[in-house]
């Protein structure tokens, strides 16, 4: 990323920019943001932008080396940020096809984080009209802990207590989960 970064700078010296709005940019294409639970810079966002999910992305940024979001009403400097991957790598789309990257959505890395866990023995993801609306995780609890303290554990859950001889051999939970 630190070659984009570069790159981009060159260019925005080429538009005549003082050294105080070619630093204000530096730090802005390098500033963090949360992008689904993962921690990534505002130029790596955009280059993932291009690269999985082929948007077509433009850096625009004001004299003083502010990020834009619109170009309507005001001067701005525009690098077309899809351009400047294929020239500076032209090969790179046909690369990134052959991994097959995917991005993932919020509501898909919370499922992931539910399945990874490893209390539960079993999880369900339920989908509805096409989309991850919730998740079901199926745990087994210590015999000793007590019911009333495990239903405070969770708001939405189904517990099933299984005894063998008169006795509680196990206790099993299903706690609800939206997405």
């Amino acid at each position: 990323m630190k070659c984009f970064s570069i790159i981009i700078l060159f260019q925005a010296s080429d538009f005549n920019l003082n050294q105080t709005a070619v630093q204000k940019l530096s730090t802005s294409l390098n500033e963090q943001t949360n992008r689904n639970v993962i921690w990534l810079s505002y130029l790596e966002s955009r280059v993932l932008d291009v690269l999985v999910n082929e948007k077509s992305i433009l850096i625009t940024f004001d004299k003083s080396g502010k990020l834009i979001d619109s170009l309507h009403g005001i001067s701005c400097f525009v690098i077309h940020l899809t351009e400047l991957i294929k020239e500076t790598f032209p090969g790179i789309y046909h690369w990134v096809k052959e991994l097959n990257l995917i991005a993932i959505e919020q509501k898909e890395s919370k499922a992931l984080d539910f399945i990874q866990n490893k209390n539960y023995h079993s999880v369900k993801v339920i989908k509805r009209k096409g989309q991850l609306d919730r998740v079901e995780c199926e745990e087994k609890m210590p015999i000793d802990k007590r019911v009333i303290d495990i239903m405070r554990d969770a708001a939405f859950q189904s517990i099933s207590i299984n005894q063998e001889d008169g006795k509680a051999v196990h206790i099993n939970r299903v706690v609800k989960q939206k997405l």
